[in-house]
């Protein structure tokens, strides 16, 4: 994570994140910018920090151990019903998509310094941890602005709006 800034796709999450807490720990731990972990390194056993964040997206049946689902936007998919026709997505015909993932890169570097100092409005109607963890997101939709900072809040209070017992 470190070396690269990768986004992280973990699927089928269930078969092995409840039973594995190192991994846990380190997901748990990289949900902010200064997420680290420690581990040893080199024939001295040096302990060395290394950087956990970065975004990522985890995939599976049921629930998330509660540290990760906290940490997280969670996103409930189902099944299309069969009554809804869409066209159907091939992996081999994603060519398309490298503009875009392109064009998405060089708006980051272009736009990264302006995006660490910005400190968005974030809703009220968010616990503390729902707040920090959309707050990333709502400085993209300012910067983009139109009505994408709008659209955006409104997202978030629909996903993750704060129960009573969890204020």
């Amino acid at each position: 994570i470190e070396a690269i800034r990768p986004t992280l796709f973990i699927d089928e999450a269930e078969t092995f994140l409840k039973f594995d807490q190192e991994l846990r720990g380190i997901l748990n731990s990289g949900w902010h910018r200064s997420g680290t972990v420690q581990r040893c390194v080199g024939d001295e056993f040096e302990v060395r920090k290394f950087s956990t964040y970065c975004p990522k997206v985890i995939a599976g049946i049921g629930s998330l151990p509660d540290t990760i689902q906290d940490r997280s936007i969670v996103i409930q998919i189902r099944r299309k019903p069969l009554a809804v026709k869409v066209k159907r997505f091939r992996t081999g015909q994603v060519d398309h998509l490298t503009i875009l993932g392109r064009k998405a890169a060089r708006w980051a570097l272009d736009n990264i310094s302006e995006l660490r100092d910005m400190v968005p409005n974030v809703p009220s109607g968010l616990n503390d941890r729902a707040a920090d963890v959309w707050e990333p997101l709502m400085a993209i939709a300012d910067r983009i602005g139109g009505d994408l900072p709008d659209e955006v809040r409104q997202a978030a209070l629909a996903i993750s709006a704060a129960t009573p017992d969890s204020q």
